[in-house]
């Protein structure tokens, strides 16, 4: 396994970038629920970071780092009809858009936490979580 999330920071007094790492602990339902990330986007309106990983999507917020909310297709209290999540992206409505591998794109209002799913075929569907 890798080193799951790594975030530098700086330290003022020795001028330099150090490692945090975030890393998935298997046994622990707050942790990262895999080490493969493909995406990370701030949410600026709710201040958490949205991460798109091979087993879902996880929310951290800032005041709470290193604590995770999973929404997983399995295994996880937050349901996601997906299991890979590859694009997170915030737009300038702050809307976050979730594409995922094989379900087509999501939409969320981070405040509600409502994810509305845009299917490839047309069949629009919301998706309350």
């Amino acid at each position: 396994m890798g080193p799951g999330c790594i975030r530098p920071i700086f330290h003022p007094i020795g001028k330099r970038f150090l490692l945090k790492v975030i890393d998935m602990m298997p046994e622990n339902v707050s942790s990262l629920p895999s080490d493969y990330i493909y995406s990370i986007h701030e949410d600026l309106q709710t201040r958490s970071l949205w991460l798109g990983t091979r087993e879902g999507v996880s929310v951290m917020e800032l005041a709470d780092e290193g604590k995770f909310i999973n929404y997983q297709e399995s295994g996880s209290t937050h349901y996601l009809p997906v299991r890979e999540v590859n694009t997170v992206f915030r737009d300038r409505s702050g809307l976050m858009w979730i594409g995922t591998k094989g379900a087509g794109v999501f939409h969320v209002d981070t405040r509600k936490r409502s994810f509305n799913v845009i299917y490839p075929h047309g069949n629009d569907k919301s998706l309350q979580i």
